[in-house]
């Protein structure tokens, strides 16, 4: 999450308070009535940091997908470095818990980019990127054996010849 004094900044748009109220409701760990809250804001105002903290408060209830949606909501919108690079940093997290390897590292890198001196960022893009190295010697394993077990079974379903008929009537 941001700074308090630096979500009330972004959020004077946010007339109705939602965002705080969002944000009362996910310390107090009822992210329901939260997500409502977030939902309701961005609804009414697009805000960035309303995206951002539904994204956060998704992925609380383990709803990776919304978050997703959510985090790339914000990235799209928001004008403000550090809330971008926030929202990276987050959706490359999902993705990395995912396994979805490629595409959180790519989101690490985009958020490097924004921040290039956040050692967070550069520690988890260096353990996707291990994690990626390891997994393509699995995947070729993984690959081989699969590859071994289509010869195998084609070999089952081609018919076999006949063998040879070796009678001693048949040889007179």
């Amino acid at each position: 999450h941001l700074s308090i004094r630096r979500q009330r900044q972004m959020c004077i748009r946010d007339r109705d308070g939602d965002v705080v109220k969002g944000n009362r409701f996910y310390k107090e760990g009822n992210y329901e009535k939260a997500e409502e809250s977030y939902r309701k804001a961005f609804t009414k105002t697009q805000s960035p940091v309303a995206g951002y903290n539904l994204g956060n408060t998704l992925y609380k209830r383990d709803e990776v997908e919304k978050a997703l949606k959510a985090f790339d909501e914000t990235i799209a919108t928001t004008k403000d470095p550090e809330l971008k690079t926030k929202a990276l940093y987050n959706k490359a997290v999902l993705l990395h818990k995912s396994n979805r390897l490629n595409e959180a590292i790519e989101a690490y890198k985009q958020a490097l980019r924004l921040s290039p001196d956040d050692d967070e960022v550069r520690k988890n893009l260096q353990i996707a990127l291990r994690m990626q190295q390891k997994q393509k010697p699995e995947e070729q394993k993984k690959e081989q054996k699969q590859q071994q077990k289509q010869k195998e079974e084609q070999k089952k379903e081609q018919p076999k010849p006949c063998l040879l008929y070796t009678s001693d009537a048949a040889d007179e």
